[in-house]
């Protein structure tokens, strides 16, 4: 990012109150008499005005009359000053606790910070007795959020001063108190890490997780929340228990999770924050997707949406989610609609996000008929390879459902044989499902019978019943990157009909067979 675009970003996010301060004080700052606009101001108001649009150029011949190197350079120096002055106004007060752009921990977490800061300023020039004061009012208030690092470096300057004092007992409790929050940040932060790790996984992976891994994690998260009492580990305690039911399809179990994680997120100030009702929310949406209640997980999104706006991560997840639903309901228009949606938000995707649209984007082209563009959107996926059963496969198998569309055989039996070694490669390294075993060797035998999808169709019949079947190892997932259903797709061509979306709602184990 460049200077121009980052003071930008810095202008253009900001709240209209900092703004407004921003300007008071450039205005307060400018030597000139007030007759005209300072530099500054007009490099504000271009920014203000024209937002993402805004042009270097452009703005540099308004401020200095030119835009060749001279001026530009100039333009650079004026562009630090402008930050350092926006980095300034920031740390105001009336900006720094403004409550209709913070949340109260995040306030709360600004406010312990200042103080210490104060207590090492005051250090030079105050006595002892004031700093513990301070002190000891960042500890009671650090408590009340668990904002441990702020606690623990109010401790590490009280011990100091006690330690002056000759006071051994006094030492003593503080450091019994110390090791106490520090397990709690550390107990806090192995939490997050671990979680922040499992999410990169979930992203770049379509299969389920260890559910023997996510138990232990959770029987972890117990034990330390006994010693801890900790808000904050209990938050991650739910999402953990939210994954491992969902690993082993238990969604009631799941969703009790889910609504018990949004009570403690709404009613805790320690866990408050607006991008984890956020989480939540997209939590509940995914666990209703996983269970295909498509309408429920859609109303719920319509909640989430609010929360999960300035977080691009989490806005990208709620889209995805909103995408699947709809497009498993059979709206396919509104589907189609969502990733428009999703590529005007390009600039902030990751590249496996991107990827993640193209693919998207080559499914609904695929039920559109539209087999030229599925080829293009294929052609432009690459990130998401690295998942060799999951995405990779995915993509070889609609790449070739794509190419039997279009009756180029030649090129279907090089993608198939592409396809075998691929995945006797990838068996050296990891397991295939068994569901992407058995459609591989259902598109062998297609093509060993000349494309006569009939013969096979009857020949193949218990196989076609497994990868129908909602109870066995050969089940499709919602959450597969399998978004053309092999076994309806070929049931269609056999009967020489139309391919639909069959994904019916959940009722109990077994999906019924209402097209929605």
């Amino acid at each position: 990012m460049t200077q121009f675009e980052l003071v930008n970003q810095l202008i253009s996010n900001s709240s209209s109150e900092a703004t407004k301060s921003l300007k008071s004080m450039i205005k307060l700052n400018d030597d000139g008499d007030g007759s005209a606009k300072s530099k500054s101001e007009l490099l504000v108001e271009h920014f203000l005005k024209y937002k993402t649009n805004a042009d270097e150029k452009v703005v540099c011949k308004k401020i200095y009359g030119n835009h060749d190197d001279k001026s530009l350079k100039a333009l650079g120096k004026l562009l630090m000053r402008l930050k350092d002055k926006i980095y300034e106004n920031l740390l105001l007060d009336k900006n720094l606790y403004r409550s209709d752009s913070f949340s109260e921990l995040r306030i709360a977490k600004s406010e312990l910070q200042k103080s210490i800061l104060l207590c090492n300023v005051l250090d030079v020039i105050s006595n002892k007795e004031e700093i513990e004061k301070i002190c000891d009012k960042v500890i009671a208030k650090g408590k009340e959020y668990e904002l441990y690092n702020e606690l623990l470096s109010a401790f590490e300057i009280k011990y100091n001063i006690v330690s002056t004092n000759n006071d051994k007992q006094g030492l003593h409790e503080i450091d019994k108190e110390m090791s106490y929050y520090d397990r709690c940040r550390s107990s806090l932060f192995k939490a997050k890490k671990t979680y922040d790790e499992l999410l990169i996984d979930l992203n770049l992976k379509t299969g389920s997780s260890n559910p023997e891994l996510l138990r232990q994690a959770v029987v972890e998260l117990e034990h330390e929340y006994r010693f801890t009492q900790s808000a904050n580990i209990m938050y991650y305690l739910h999402l953990y228990s939210i994954h491992y039911y969902q690993s082993l399809e238990e969604y009631d179990r799941s969703e009790e999770h889910c609504n018990q994680l949004i009570d403690l997120v709404k009613s805790n100030k320690a866990v408050y924050l607006h991008s984890r009702l956020g989480v939540t929310f997209l939590q509940l949406a995914k666990n209703n997707l996983l269970s295909y209640s498509f309408n429920d997980a859609l109303s719920i999104v319509k909640k989430a949406n609010d929360y999960c706006k300035t977080k691009p991560a989490n806005l990208f997840r709620l889209k995805e989610i909103e995408f699947l639903a709809n497009y498993y309901s059979g709206r396919v228009s509104e589907a189609k609609n969502l990733l428009t949606e999703l590529g005007s938000l390009s600039e902030g995707l990751t590249s496996i996000e991107t990827a993640k649209c193209s693919f998207y984007n080559a499914a609904v082209s695929f039920l559109l008929e539209d087999t030229k563009t599925v080829n293009q959107h294929l052609n432009d996926i690459t990130d998401i390879e690295k998942d060799k059963d999951g995405w990779n496969i995915g993509i070889r198998i609609l790449n070739i459902l794509n190419l039997l569309k279009s009756e180029k055989f030649e090129l279907v039996e090089s993608k198939i044989e592409s396809l075998r070694k691929h995945i006797e490669r990838s068996e050296r390294v990891e397991e295939v499902s068994p569901r992407n075993r058995l459609i591989f060797q259902i598109l062998l035998e297609l093509g060993r019978s000349s494309y006569n999808y009939e013969e096979v169709y009857e020949v193949q019949e218990e196989s076609f019943e497994l990868l129908s079947s909602y109870t066995n190892q050969y089940k499709w997932s919602v959450k597969s990157p399998e978004l053309i259903r092999f076994h309806d797709w070929f049931k269609a061509k056999a009967k020489n009909q139309a391919y639909e979306l069959r994904v019916g709602k959940l009722i109990g184990k077994k999906e019924n067979e209402e097209i929605i």
